[in-house]
């Protein structure tokens, strides 16, 4: 996940330069015209009401559709499976997937988009939206909506839904996503006489139980098991922050002062970063040493994660190296307030497709067909974001219970808000760096990115 996430950054500052020549500009520019943009706007949307108002020569004509993701194998056999049942219920329009796979498929998607030469379709995570929806990448789908009598946005989970919604306006549809959840090895966990975690536990549950996991097998004075991974990064440790009823940003993310370096932001990373001063969790380094099955082995008795770590899990338990029946999820523990973070990936429509309303039923069918989502929850990587699909799913499946569970407590992340996520975001991982490697306070390290995210944010 560290590998998704640095690699997700470096896209979202690729999406912010490559973007910039699709219409968007910058800041400066688009402050000094937004009379003209303002018009431009309500004309673009009226062209699209009017193409959704009509009954559009889509519906007649046959049509040639591109659909773009980032997949791996078994991930393109599921999104193929999909497509072809769309062709079948449409058989004027002919869609052409074009997968792309390794680590560079938003690096290719946005050169495309910066080409003028862009899938009609194409999936985007959730930390891209603001910088596509700025450059006006995407196409509104809302007015497409009112005039489907088919549209029914309760198939959605609420939440995950209404990451694509700004205002009146919706950018995407929700494919699948992830809340955190904590990972447990129960083998430590019976090692140590320790009970299981439980549901709707507290910042103390957890923090006891983190510290009868660790052990000093051997006397050294360095710990050998731990009791918990606190990995310095914002993505993981957030809730954390979220759950003492704090936050790095005020609400309308205009600023951190006054709240990246509050007491409860600062108390809340304490707790967090502690752990690693205390030799509860392992640093970075000492992680990395540990290996690969630095979890499945034994040596860490608890992680926080998404749904993609079952899938590197599994991929141990098939060639033998570890025992599923030992593996334990529960939800994120508590404290004034019960949080978690989702991260989502959705189906967009280009704004420059020349079918709309055809490419719009097939953003729709990718999202909330049984077709569209089946393979894709299927494959372990993520939860289905349609709650019929998930919810039979997850029968009979406790862990999947569990994720399914945490849904109600997820909130979206800063990186589907902020079109500055990114940068922000960087300053805060190195503030936390700082805490756990060079043993600065949290406080004073707070207090050092402050003015180095409000110049971000005011693009000074």
């Amino acid at each position: 996940m560290e590998k998704w996430k640095g690699y997700m950054l470096a896209s979202v500052v690729g999406a912010t330069t490559l973007l910039a020549g699709c219409g968007g500009g910058n800041n400066a520019e688009n402050a000094n015209s937004a009379s003209s943009n303002a018009t431009a706007t309500d004309s673009n949307s009226a062209a699209t009401d009017s193409n959704a108002a009509s009954t559009n020569s889509d519906s007649q004509e046959k049509i040639e559709l591109r659909v773009s993701s980032g997949a791996a194998v078994e991930e393109a056999k599921a999104e193929q499976a999909a497509i072809d049942a769309f062709m079948a219920k449409n058989p004027n329009i002919t869609v052409k997937y074009e997968p792309i796979p390794g680590d560079d498929a938003t690096q290719k998607l946005l050169a495309g988009i910066a080409a003028g030469n862009a899938p009609d379709v194409f999936l985007i995570d959730s930390v891209l939206l603001p910088q596509f929806i700025d450059n006006n990448a995407l196409l509104d789908l809302a007015p497409f909506t009112k005039t489907d009598p088919e549209f029914n946005k309760d198939v959605w989970y609420e939440n995950v839904y209404n990451i694509g919604v700004r205002g009146d306006k919706l950018y995407e549809f929700p494919r699948g996503f992830t809340p955190m959840v904590v990972y447990y090895n129960k083998q430590v966990f019976d090692n140590a006489g320790v009970p299981y975690p439980q549901d709707n536990w507290t910042w103390q549950d957890f923090l006891d139980t983190a510290k009868k996991l660790t052990k000093d097998e051997d006397g050294d004075g360095k710990t050998d098991i731990y009791g918990m991974s606190a990995d310095p990064y914002f993505y993981k440790s957030v809730p954390f922050v979220w759950q003492n009823s704090s936050d790095v940003l005020d609400k309308e993310g205009t600023t951190a002062e006054g709240y990246l370096n509050s007491p409860a932001t600062v108390e809340a990373w304490q707790m967090y970063t502690d752990l690693v001063k205390q030799q509860i969790s392992p640093t970075p380094s000492v992680k990395k040493a540990l290996g690969d099955l630095w979890f499945q082995s034994g040596k860490v008795g608890m992680q926080v994660s998404g749904h993609w770590t079952l899938l590197g899990i599994n991929d141990t338990v098939e060639s033998g190296k570890f025992d599923i029946s030992k593996l334990g999820v529960v939800g994120l523990p508590r404290n004034k307030e019960r949080v978690s973070v989702m991260y989502e990936a959705g189906w967009g429509v280009a704004s420059s497709t020349k079918h709309q309303e055809a490419a719009y039923k097939l953003a729709k069918f990718m999202s909330e067909s049984v077709e569209g989502q089946k393979g894709r929850v299927e494959s372990g990587l993520e939860l289905s974001a349609v709650k019929s699909v998930q919810e039979e799913y997850s029968k009979d499946k406790p862990i999947e219970q569990v994720f399914v569970n945490e849904v109600q407590y997820a909130r979206q992340p800063w990186g589907s808000i902020h079109p500055k996520w990114a940068e922000i975001e960087t300053q805060i991982d190195k503030a936390l760096e700082q805490v756990v490697v060079n043993g600065i306070t949290v406080k004073e390290a707070m207090d050092a990115a402050v003015p180095k995210i409000d110049a971000i944010i005011k693009d000074e």
